[in-house]
């Protein structure tokens, strides 16, 4: 894989996780301002948030190993951030449970590229 294509493909995973966090923002703002819609809020923000920046410490790592690890960071962050989704879509029977399922879908994709971007990152640096 050539140098311009790995460009590539790191830039559209961080295009994808932006457009996540975006919607995340966007849904935590249109959750009721009670103590449910708040609670449900943070779930969502913290992890989905935190996700974006461990993506972004990722790129400025000196050595693979450091972006490895931040790579399992990010994938542990969007893991927490799905089952936070998986609770709103359950409970919210509104615009916000279909909101949070579209959002669901797309952290499942990402899910499974840092996955497997950590999974092939490991069989290179031999962790």
């Amino acid at each position: 894989m050539s140098k311009k294509t790995k460009a590539k493909q790191t830039a559209d995973l961080s295009d994808r996780l932006l457009t996540f966090v975006s919607g995340c923002l966007g849904l935590s703002s249109s959750l009721p301002d009670d103590r449910v819609g708040t609670e449900l809020a943070e779930a969502i923000l913290k992890p989905a948030v935190a996700s974006y920046f461990r993506h972004g410490e990722a790129e400025g790592c000196a050595t693979a190993k450091e972006f490895t690890q931040k790579f399992r960071e990010t994938l542990g962050e969007l893991r927490i951030a799905r089952r936070a989704l998986i609770l709103i879509k359950t409970n919210a029977k509104t615009e916000a449970g279909r909101q949070a399922e579209r959002l669901h879908e797309a952290c499942d994709e990402l899910v499974r590229a840092f996955f497997q971007s950590v999974r092939v990152l490991e069989n290179k640096t031999g962790n």
